[in-house]
């Protein structure tokens, strides 16, 4: 029962079997924080939940891959460290149209293509690897994302 629903976690149910598995959570995670958006008015508030949420989603995929429900190290299925990413790509940014497609279409980059060291994280073979690479993407597509509102958007 326990591996059922962290499977279900690790994989967000259906999302993680769907085509293009990480683009469409990253497209879902973008809509729900534009939707909740008001309850973390406080960055303090949503940088807690973002720790919270990565130190489980750590153990979440950790857990899942030491039951050996998937056929490789780095399954597809598993999409709970593109919800890591996202949250840190987002975090105390303001979202509107812009700032969503620049930060979706930065974040899909750096996990996609993985440049600046970000490959040698998801070498890592486990749930840190798996995680790791999501949340140094979500890092350096938040940089990015803050000068382009400072520089560009404002």
């Amino acid at each position: 029962m326990i591996a059922f629903l962290l499977k279900n976690c690790a994989t967000l149910s259906i999302i993680g079997h769907l085509p293009a598995p990480g683009t469409t959570a990253t497209i879902i995670i973008i809509a729900l924080l534009f939707l909740l958006q008001p309850l973390f008015t406080c960055s303090d508030t949503f940088y807690l939940f973002i720790g919270l949420f990565c130190f489980i989603s750590y153990f979440v995929i950790y857990y899942v891959l030491q039951q050996n429900i998937f056929k490789n190290n780095d399954p597809s299925e598993i999409v709970l460290d593109e919800v890591v990413g996202t949250l840190i790509t987002f975090a105390g940014i303001t979202l509107n149209i812009k700032t969503m497609i620049i930060g979706f279409l930065l974040f899909r980059f750096f996990d996609i293509v993985k440049p600046l060291g970000i490959k040698k994280l998801e070498k890592l073979n486990s749930a840190l690897g798996i995680i790791g690479d999501d949340i140094a993407a979500g890092l350096i597509s938040a940089l990015l994302l803050r000068i382009i509102i400072f520089y560009v958007l404002s």
